[in-house]
């Protein structure tokens, strides 16, 4: 595992051991990427809710006009 983990992330003194430091910071460079792609996914959410609205307002006039 620390012979995956240094091959993978170039990080350590060795590739038999693998340092607290470095697993915690492979960690939070995870989490900030995370982070970056949950609120890219929240944006578009957004954008997509929007446009639902819009849609959803869109058939509700064509549903008054057809039942005229």
């Amino acid at each position: 595992m620390a012979q995956d983990f240094a091959a993978a992330f170039h990080l350590g003194s060795t590739d038999t051991g693998i340092a607290t430091v470095d697993a915690d910071g492979v960690a939070l460079a995870s989490i900030q990427e995370l982070k970056k792609q949950l609120d890219a996914v929240k944006a578009q959410n957004a954008k997509l809710a929007e446009q639902n609205a819009t849609f959803e307002a869109r058939l509700a006039a064509l549903e008054a006009k057809l039942a005229k």
